[in-house]
């Protein structure tokens, strides 16, 4: 791997792709506003390099924010997990002091105060549906469950990990409704497509104009979030129903905040991360 891409930063975020990552700006506006100058980077990390990029970040970075399909990967490398993180086993922050990495998740905080904001849903005794049963829809569907939701469901193209992760949830959370089907499944869709209040888009589809729908959207009067946080098929399927819909900008807004604190001890400027992300 060229590190020297990451020569003069002392935080990045990694992915896979990162080339669409509004991190950088974000959290250099925030940076910026404390006076602490830009020290934000991004690289493009591929699976089989997170040891070599683990093994430079131990002795060369401060922080590092991870994004997809990194999270889990970073969870079984990381020297100690904070508490929503080893519940999740997806780390989307990492805090690095004197070669000791501590990895936590903020995608928790993130979802559950951009849902509040952007679409004044709240998930307690609510029914929830995943697309997706990746390392994105791990992290929110535990900070969802911690809230009290009342039932929640996943599709994945792999039914084996969309059931693993409804298993893990239920152990975890008793009284928890939980459901797994693939998206070919097209019975299961519709039904759960139908019982859902709030469906979550948590796969990767949708960074770039060509990607394909994940699944034909049936008949539905929940509210949709993706967490891609720009405009999606799955996000213009909505509109076009007029159904509530709000994409991962706020997301990303808040679980940055979160990680700035972590790394700083300072309280993130909002204001200024906002303006850099262009919110209202």
């Amino acid at each position: 791997m060229d590190f020297s891409l990451l020569a003069r930063f002392s935080y990045c975020v990694i992915g896979d792709p990162i080339d669409h990552s509004l991190s950088p700006v974000m959290q250099n506006a925030a940076f910026s506003a404390l006076q602490m100058g830009a020290p934000y980077g991004k690289m493009q990390v591929h699976r089989e390099e997170m040891d070599a990029f683990f093994s430079y970040a131990r002795t060369h970075l401060k922080g590092v924010n991870v994004t997809v399909p990194l999270k889990e990967e970073a969870a079984l490398r990381v020297d100690e997990l904070g508490k929503f993180a080893a519940a999740t086993r997806s780390v989307n922050t990492l805090k690095i002091s004197e070669g000791h990495i501590f990895g936590d998740s903020t995608d928790g905080v993130g979802i559950l105060r951009a849902l509040e904001e952007t679409l004044n849903f709240t998930a307690f005794g609510k029914t929830i549906l995943f697309l997706g049963a990746g390392g994105a829809a791990r992290a929110a569907s535990f900070a969802l469950a911690f809230e009290g939701a009342r039932a929640i469901a996943f599709l994945n193209r792999s039914r084996e990990r969309a059931e693993a992760l409804a298993n893990e949830l239920q152990t975890q959370f008793p009284a928890l409704c939980v459901a797994a089907a693939t998206f070919d499944d097209r019975a299961a869709v519709k039904r759960l497509f139908s019982d859902a209040e709030l469906v979550i888009q948590s796969t990767s589809l949708g960074w770039h104009d060509d990607d394909p729908q994940v699944l034909e959207i049936p008949e539905t009067q929940a509210t949709f979030f993706d967490l891609v946080y720009r405009d999606t098929k799955f996000l213009r399927t909505a509109h076009s129903r007029h159904l509530r819909a709000g994409n991962g900008s706020s997301m990303l807004l808040y679980q940055g905040a979160a990680s700035f604190e972590l790394w700083t001890g300072k309280k993130a400027p909002l204001d200024a991360m906002r303006r850099a992300l262009e919110l209202k």
